[in-house]
């Protein structure tokens, strides 16, 4: 009874922190607004558009729109929309996130609202995390008790957790990618331990399909994965095709699905997103992917470097393929090989063909999510190869050193996870700041001004409530304040961050200089200013119509 409970304590230390993870998740929903922003709140917007208007209705939400039908003062640009004939998909402006996670997302937002959304997310990455866990115990085979314990905090504690507290396909995604590579690496083993049978391969190659359409680097992990795995069999093509031809058939029916899905709405077998992000790798310079890889290794003022979040992985990842070369020590098995090497690769790979900034602190490492599970999983069977080895004076030294490691990957991600959920709450507490004082104007329909696509990033659900509009230098501020004298607005805010902008490696020159750091002086036009503050380093004005109190 006692080595039952000694046994259950990974398992337990993931319960502990998912309860830690789901009362953090509660406080922040306490605030009384979800934590919809940036990137998020455009899949917020294209779920509601799709959800209102139908899954044939890709022209982006614009709640403006009945007054400014041109999109003219649109409150968003690239690379959250596309607009203009040069990249048009059959409508004249476009959200350019996943179509198929906004479909897959209304059931969801239909049952529990929008909270649901977030709390969905959290879900799936807890859920990742017992799976990982699973596979650990269940595939790999590690026996000891301390090492699945550092394992079982590492895995539920990486940076892969920020995806956990937006709303994002990220987590979905990942899961799909992870689940299909453990199936499809049992099926080809001497005794699979998971069910042969066709209708679960057809089923879970079919589902796991559309991860790529998801996220378009889950094509960079499913392409190396494959050609691995060939490589590491010596290229037996067809006995691997036998074992597994109910799962590929499956995966290959899904992907041809969505591909003519995609062709029939928006005239690219990739969608919207996929089309994009193709355009960009191909039209990017090389100094500005060299920057970008360099900020995702290294990380700069805005972003945590690789490096610093799975480094120590890394070096494990190095040492389970090398360890053979010393004395005495066994070869190592196609597993450590694989998921070594994948691990180590995907990382170099994605970085390297990701032709987009990820964002700041966590999020800068979020298209290696995947990768940070298996380098996980390599530490595993490096560690289960290990403990089944009988010289105990040889394996004792790799023994203390792999423990080494793993206590301090678990001490970098403790005080990383202690930075981040202070951040978190900082950032909703702002943003609820901001919109209760946009919120002040929603019964006199006064409508938000933006003077940049800065201010954009905290747009959130008020999308919804009120009218916003971007105008970006003094011919656009005249023209739309002459808009809404005619239809008879009694006033708006207008609302801008007073400060100098980061730059962001996502936007061209122009676009920062135009659109982003662009400096005005506002002027009022049929409308007298009545208010002026600062809150949180942005401005917020208030006008009237002159003549009015």
């Amino acid at each position: 009874m006692k080595q039952k409970i000694i046994n259950i304590i990974p398992f337990l230390i993931l319960i502990i922190f998912s309860s830690y993870y789901i009362h953090k998740r509660i406080k922040l929903d306490g605030l009384g607004v979800p934590m919809i922003q940036s990137d998020a709140q455009i899949k917020y917007y294209q779920l509601i558009q799709y959800s209102e208007g139908g899954l044939q209705n890709h022209k982006c939400l614009y709640p403006g729109k009945n007054i400014d039908p041109d999109y003219r003062f649109f409150p968003f640009d690239y690379t959250w929309a596309v607009k203009g004939e040069g990249k048009t998909f059959r409508e004249e402006c476009v959200f350019q996130y996943p179509y198929f996670f906004a479909l897959a997302s209304i059931p969801i937002y239909s049952l529990f609202g929008v909270f649901g959304l977030t709390w969905v997310c959290l879900f799936l990455y807890l859920v990742t995390s017992f799976i990982v866990l699973g596979y650990i115990e269940k595939i790999v085979g590690l026996k000891s008790v301390l090492f699945r314990s550092l394992l079982a905090v590492i895995v539920i504690s990486g940076y892969p957790i920020y995806s956990a507290y937006e709303y994002t396909e990220t987590t979905l995604a990942v899961i799909l990618v992870l689940v299909f590579l453990f199936y499809i690496l049992d099926q080809s083993s001497a005794s699979p331990k998971f069910s042969r049978k066709p209708v679960i391969g057809l089923l879970l190659g079919f589902v796991a399909s559309i991860a790529p359409y998801f996220r378009s680097e889950m094509f960079i992990y499913l392409f190396l994965a494959g050609a691995l795995y060939l490589v590491l069999n010596s290229f037996q093509i067809f006995p691997l095709i036998r074992k597994n031809r109910f799962t590929l058939i499956g995966f290959l029916i899904g992907i041809a699905f969505f591909a003519v899905w995609n062709q029939i709405e928006f005239g690219n077998i990739f969608g919207v997103r996929g089309r994009i992000s193709l355009g960009d790798l191909s039209g990017s310079g090389i100094g500005r992917q060299l920057v970008l890889i360099k900020s995702f290794f290294l990380g700069d003022s805005e972003k945590l470097g690789f490096l610093k979040a799975g480094g120590l992985l890394v070096v494990l990842g190095l040492v389970s393929l090398l360890y053979p070369r010393f004395k005495n020590f066994p070869t190592h098995s196609l597993e450590i090989v694989f998921w070594s090497i994948f691990g180590i690769l995907s990382v170099i790979i994605v970085s390297i063909l990701s032709p987009y900034n990820p964002g700041g602190l966590f999020a800068g490492l979020r298209f290696t999510d995947v990768s940070f599970y298996c380098l996980v999983i390599t530490a595993a069977y490096f560690l289960y190869h290990l403990e089944n080895f009988d010289s105990f004076g040889f394996k004792k030294g790799f023994l203390v050193f792999a423990g080494i490691i793993l206590i301090s990957q678990v001490y970098l991600q403790s005080r990383l996870l202690k930075s981040f959920f202070p951040l978190m709450n900082r950032v909703q507490e702002s943003q609820v700041q901001l919109l209760n004082i946009w919120k002040e104007g929603e019964k006199e329909n006064l409508p938000v001004i933006h003077k940049n696509l800065f201010d954009a990033l905290l747009i959130s659900v008020s999308y919804l409530n009120q009218y916003h509009f971007l105008a970006i230098n003094e011919k656009e501020a005249n023209d739309l304040q002459d808009i809404l004298y005619k239809n008879d607005f009694p006033g708006f805010h207008l609302f801008w961050y007073d400060g100098e902008k980061p730059y962001d490696n996502n936007s061209s020159k122009k676009l920062y200089d135009e659109k982003i750091n662009n400096r005005y002086e506002f002027p009022a036009r049929h409308y007298q200013l009545v208010s002026d503050r600062t809150e949180l380093g942005y401005r917020i004005q208030r006008y009237r119509k002159i003549g009015e109190k």
